[in-house]
């Protein structure tokens, strides 16, 4: 959710990614509530700053029929400003790792 005001809120609630890695399957699971201001710079961009995380993130990883818990700071991987865009059902967000890009799936 985000405030004309400027403020914004992520709610993840049992939010879950799941990728495919070299051998097997990884999921995430998120669960908590972020927090903190957006500012548009232009043409869809948009800057959050004063992030205050309160997600959390349990990650595992299924190869060969074995299920193993992957450590995983989630705290540690957020950036105090980060970009991103949005259309439709794709967003982008720029990290000083590199862009990520997620699309919206039903």
């Amino acid at each position: 959710t985000f405030t004309k005001d400027g403020r914004f809120e992520f709610t993840f609630n049992g939010f879950t990614m799941d990728m495919a890695v070299a051998q097997g399957t990884m999921k995430v699971v998120y669960g908590g509530k972020d927090t903190g201001t957006w500012k548009r710079t232009g043409a869809g961009q948009y800057v959050i700053t004063g992030l205050k995380a309160g997600v959390s993130a349990k990650a595992t990883v299924e190869m060969s029929g074995i299920h193993m818990n992957v450590p995983m700071d989630y705290q540690a991987a957020l950036q105090p400003n980060t970009a991103f865009s949005c259309s439709g059902d794709v967003i982008q967000v720029q990290t000083p790792y590199g862009e990520i890009q997620l699309d919206r799936q039903q």
